[in-house]
């Protein structure tokens, strides 16, 4: 199967960087990298209770990206789809053919 008809959705690609506000202090700030396209698969889903009595459902979605498109891929890197933020948690390079890259990200809705 071409990989190419597999990537049908578009996310833009963030990271954090530190910057210097006002006070002098440093602060964690969105930095816009790229966009590239993929194709998001749902992996599973769980809910999880917090100290203060509150539910959040933690969602696994696989991100499966060109390998040549994310390649210098990072931890703190995030991803915004349809104004949903999804954080990266681990990530599988297909070593055998360096085609694609499998991405597994956490996205935390309360």
């Amino acid at each position: 199967m071409n990989i190419t008809s597999m990537l049908n959705n578009t996310v833009d690609i963030y990271e954090f960087v530190l910057e210097k506000n006002e006070l002098n202090e440093h602060e964690k700030k969105e930095k816009y990298l790229k966009t590239c396209y993929c194709n998001i698969i749902p992996m599973n889903s769980k809910e999880v209770k917090s100290i203060a009595d509150t539910n959040a459902n933690i969602q696994t979605h696989k991100f499966k990206f060109r390998y040549d498109s994310v390649s210098d891929i990072k931890k703190d890197w995030i991803f915004k789809f349809e104004n949903k933020v999804f954080s990266v948690s681990s990530w599988d390079i297909d070593y055998k053919n360096r085609e694609y890259i499998d991405v597994y990200t956490s996205l935390r809705q309360e």
